[in-house]
């Protein structure tokens, strides 16, 4: 399946519809799931602790929304 970065703002757009953040919260939110990332990772590559692939797909799917709400923050 292809996604590109349109369509992903068009359909992150009508899930979110008026709850969007503003243009700075919708940074700042990319900012909190990016670290979740980093966390998940650091757990599993630093400490050797089990991080589960459907835990990081999780995370890693709220940086793209988050990507996507910020592309529409900015147009």
């Amino acid at each position: 399946m292809t996604l590109d970065l349109k369509t992903l703002q068009q359909r992150v757009q009508s899930v979110l519809g008026d709850v969007a953040h503003p243009r700075v919260g919708a940074a700042l939110a990319l900012s909190e799931e990016t670290g979740e990332v980093c966390d998940l990772v650091l757990k599993k590559e630093c400490y050797g602790k089990v991080v589960s692939s459907e835990a990081l797909e999780g995370e890693l799917a709220d940086v793209l929304v988050c990507v996507a709400e910020l592309a529409n923050a900015y147009g």
